[in-house]
């Protein structure tokens, strides 16, 4: 009992910290600004932002749920009266905007609805993470190391950001999905988290090439006698769930762009391509960058790097196939000091690669210790 007791209060803290950080560091305060935007079509950032449909609509029928149930006994927005003097010399702008949003019930129901939402896929995630990392590493305080680690890359990846609840998503689907490949799980469970993705952010297109590549027996390949016809493919089942995720993620990405009306790329800072590329790795903004990502998984992918090898063949051939897709994408098509958009890899690959490598290394030392004991 005392050990569920301690757990639960240091996955309360972890899932609480983030949120702090949003709220401090962050930018979570215009969550309920652009929730609006999004239910009058009329976002910002039109494409993509209006098509990331999964978070706001799920917010939105949490608050009518709770419209039509708690708040008749409950109204929060009435309950919570906080005093706070706008008139102080140090109020500033930001703070002036506050005020006055906290006279509006709707923002103080929405704001404690994305914190509750943020909060819960902060557990979530712990705990898929706890799964995840169970199946490469044995030594539990190890795991525990790693849940920790978690909560700083949640904590450090708030920069330019609200909530963003569908980067959390994302990351939630993509650990689904490597746990029903690793664990041996139903494989039709891809084409819903393809659906469900495909309604979210546009990135869970990877989650079926990644389901793919896990398929096909690397081992049987050699450059050196490669050819099709000694390929070794996967299953046609395989292979029929593939392209049943590409088409349901294509038609899925058309009909939400057909609905709300097609409008091109916004274009942020630069446009996207060449001119982002460079933006984002050989300008002076391309400083913040590397120190946005450095604070997010420090030089965690040097290390698995530097001991590639020692990893377990799985998490290699995952590595090769997702790292340089994903951050050429990321570099070309937007702003790089976002550092949450580096958690898929963060979460999937750099984090159990570096446990692995320790929990080896350890490994090592005590055999060492035994032989020259005997």
């Amino acid at each position: 009992m005392k050990r569920r007791v301690f757990f639960i209060i240091c996955f309360a803290f972890l899932s609480a910290y983030p949120i702090y950080r949003n709220y401090y560091y962050g930018r979570a305060l215009e969550q309920y600004e652009r929730h609006v935007q999004f239910m009058e079509v009329n976002s910002r950032f039109h494409n993509p932002w209006q098509y990331r449909i999964f978070s706001p609509l799920s917010v939105e029928l949490i608050k009518n749920i709770y419209d039509l149930t708690l708040d008749k006994i409950l109204p929060i927005e009435k309950l919570l009266k906080l005093n706070i003097n706008s008139g102080a010399s140090s109020t500033t702008k930001k703070t002036v905007t506050l005020f006055e949003q906290l006279k509006n019930p709707d923002f103080i129901k929405y704001n404690l609805i994305y914190s509750v939402y943020r909060f819960a896929l902060n557990l979530l995630l712990y705990y898929l993470v706890f799964l995840y990392l169970k199946h490469f590493i044995k030594n539990n305080w190890l795991i525990f190391l790693g849940l920790i680690l978690t909560g700083y890359f949640f904590g450090n990846a708030v920069t330019d950001s609200d909530f963003t609840l569908h980067t959390y998503i994302d990351n939630v689907l993509y650990l689904c999905a490597a746990l029903v490949i690793l664990k041996g799980k139903n494989q039709w469970y891809i084409l819903l988290l393809t659906i469900l993705g495909a309604c979210n952010r546009e990135t869970s297109l990877l989650i079926p090439f990644l389901f793919l590549v896990s398929h096909i027996d690397w081992n049987g390949w050699r450059l050196n006698n490669f050819a099709v016809r000694k390929f070794p493919f996967p299953k046609s089942q395989v292979i029929v769930i593939t392209a049943l995720c590409g088409v349901c993620f294509i038609a899925i990405f058309i009909s939400i762009r057909w609905y709300y009306g097609y409008e091109p790329a916004t274009q942020w800072k630069v446009p996207a391509g060449l001119p982002m590329l460079k933006f984002n790795l050989a300008s002076v903004n391309s400083i913040k960058s590397y120190f946005e990502m450095l604070g997010l998984f420090s030089i965690i992918p040097l290390v698995c790097l530097y001991k590639f090898k020692q990893t377990d063949f799985r998490l290699r051939v995952w590595f090769l196939a997702l790292v340089p897709i994903w951050f050429m994408v990321h570099w070309v098509a937007v702003v790089a000091y976002q550092p949450r958009l580096f958690l898929v890899p963060t979460l999937l690959l750099f984090l159990p690669m570096l446990l692995q490598i320790i929990e080896g290394n350890n490994a090592l030392i005590k055999d060492a210790k035994v032989s020259e004991i005997n």
